[in-house]
C-alpha cells in the first residue's frame, strides 16, 4: 500500500467519525429539546398528582425528573444524566415561576389603576 492510499484511508476514517459525531449530536440536541418541552407538562402533572399534600415539593421534583429520564433512549442515558434532567426541570420551573410573577404583577397593576 502506498502512502496516498494510507492517507485516503485515514481521511475516510476521520470524516466518517465526524459524520457519526454530528449525526449523534443533532439527535442529542433534539432529545434535549423534547425533554425541555415535556418538563412543563410533567410539572403540571406532578402538581395535580401531589395536590393533596403539603411540603411535597421534593416528591414532585423527583417524580418529574424520573418521568423525563424514562424518555431518554439507552444510547443517550450515559450522556444525559439525571442531574442534567434535574437542572432542566429546575430552570423550567424557575422560568414558569418568573413568568407567573410578571403576569400577576401586571394584573394587580391593572386593577389598581
Amino acid at each position: 500500500m502506498d502512502m496516498i492510499e494510507i492517507i485516503k484511508t485515514v481521511l475516510m476514517i476521520i470524516f466518517g467519525g465526524l459524520a457519526i459525531y454530528f449525526k449523534c449530536n443533532v439527535n442529542l440536541q433534539k432529545k434535549i429539546t423534547e425533554i425541555s418541552a415535556k418538563a412543563i407538562v410533567f410539572i403540571k402533572d406532578a402538581e395535580e398528582i401531589y395536590a393533596d399534600g403539603t411540603k411535597q415539593g421534593g416528591q414532585r421534583f423527583e417524580w418529574v425528573v424520573n418521568e423525563l429520564y424514562k424518555l431518554i433512549p439507552s444510547p443517550f442515558n450515559k450522556i444525559i444524566t439525571k442531574s442534567m434532567i434535574a437542572e432542566i426541570v429546575q430552570s423550567t420551573f424557575d422560568e414558569i415561576k418568573e413568568y407567573t410573577k410578571i403576569k400577576l404583577d401586571k394584573l394587580t397593576d391593572t386593577k389598581e389603576n
